[in-house]
């Protein structure tokens, strides 16, 4: 088995092992627990198949002025279960409601796997509402979009930029019938970091049902981790508190390739792109009600009519009024010195001791940062009055 990509590129999106007519491609985690394709080349026949999927080949083009709006959705109840303003449970009605399938991220299972899963009534829907923050696996998701497609059904697939773009080089053609939501990303850490989450929750509390790392019973803008446990239970911790959320914040566990995200501003092929507005209250203040609002950024004349046809409030608002507060939407992140540390760390000791032992470093390396510059933000000053 040899390894098939650079660690520094590779997305994990999985293109390359759906792609690959005898299956013998394996997304195959490595120390850090980044799943990473693996071929098995006693049995591959150099067709190329996998080399032709990888999204890593398309020729990147981004929309120069999208229409951006502020929007929610008129049902409250709807937004309250929604990570921002529901904007994607509307998209997802519409296409249901003709017939379709969506495809997105869930918890499944007893274990709450993070998987890509198709659903095709409401019932199900809530399953992939909430941001998950941990890198869903693909599974048959691309094979999926496209039996579908090909016996004429409408699909809507929702995920990270790279994995829009992973599926748009795994279908090798657009087609019509299919509609492309990405979020915007912040960057993902592995599934085994939250594993070690699941595990710690577990032991905190009991047998965990449920996770949320978006519930809004104190308010949008209170970010917290929250589990469910057995007889309903509800534990809430907030995201500054806890361990794992901090340092995925802090960009000690994002994978090498999200350090220069190259399907990112639109990049990936989307016709739509949603995330939240942060910042909200400065824009539009009177939009703002603490439940919730989503950022749109319409890409193609697809995006726009899927847009136009929800029942969806909505401000038209300029490209920077979403970026200056959400800029995990541009290519470049903050890197994290210190993160191959804690990676080398976390697995060995824990997330919270690894985080101990890694953010007072890290806030001694942001203060030494600050002081640097306003040293020569002075010397500058002195240097322009002589």
């Amino acid at each position: 088995m040899d390894r098939l990509a650079n660690k520094i590129s590779c997305t994990g999106c999985a293109a390359c092992a759906s792609a690959c007519p005898r299956e013998i491609i394996k997304l195959i985690p490595d120390l850090e627990g980044f799943a990473y394709p693996v071929v098995d080349r006693d049995k591959c026949v150099k067709c190329g198949a996998c080399e032709r999927a990888c999204p890593l080949n398309l020729a990147l083009t981004k929309m120069e002025s999208p229409q951006c709006y502020a929007a929610r959705s008129n049902d409250k109840d709807l937004v309250f279960n929604s990570s921002s303003g529901g904007v994607f449970s509307e998209l997802a009605e519409n296409i249901i409601a003709h017939g379709g399938v969506v495809v997105g991220a869930a918890y499944v299972g007893e274990k709450l796997t993070v998987c890509h899963i198709a659903i095709d009534n409401l019932d199900d829907l809530y399953m992939l509402r909430g941001s998950k923050y941990v890198q869903s696996n693909i599974g048959n998701a691309y094979k999926i979009v496209k039996s579908n497609l090909l016996a004429g059904r409408p699909v809507l697939f929702s995920g990270t930029p790279c994995q829009v773009a992973g599926l748009q080089s795994f279908l090798g053609k657009p087609f019509d019938l299919l509609l492309k939501v990405e979020v915007i990303c912040h960057g993902v850490p592995p599934p085994k970091l939250f594993e070690l989450l699941k595990e710690d929750l577990t032991h905190a509390h009991g047998q965990l049902t449920g996770i949320s790392f978006r519930e809004k019973s104190e308010g949008w803008s209170s970010r917290a981790i929250t589990g469910w446990y057995a007889g309903g239970v509800k534990i809430r911790e907030r995201g500054d508190y806890n361990a794992y959320f901090r340092a995925f914040i802090g960009h000690l566990t994002l994978r090498k390739s999200c350090e220069m995200c190259v399907f990112s501003e639109g990049k990936s092929g989307a016709d739509i792109t949603l995330g939240d507005f942060w910042g909200i209250e400065k824009v539009l203040p009177e939009f703002n009600d603490n439940l919730g609002v989503s950022a749109v950024i319409l890409h193609t004349p697809k995006g726009r009519s899927a847009f136009a046809q929800t029942k969806c409030i909505s401000k038209e608002v300029r490209l920077t009024d979403i970026t200056l507060h959400n800029p995990s939407y541009q290519a470049n992140r903050q890197v994290n010195l210190l993160r191959s540390k804690f990676m080398s760390l976390v697995y060995d000791i824990g997330i919270v001791a690894a985080v101990k032992k890694i953010m007072p470093q890290e806030r001694a390396s942001l203060i030494k940062r600050i002081y640097r510059r306003m040293l020569r933000m002075v010397f500058r000053s002195e240097s322009n009055k002589k």
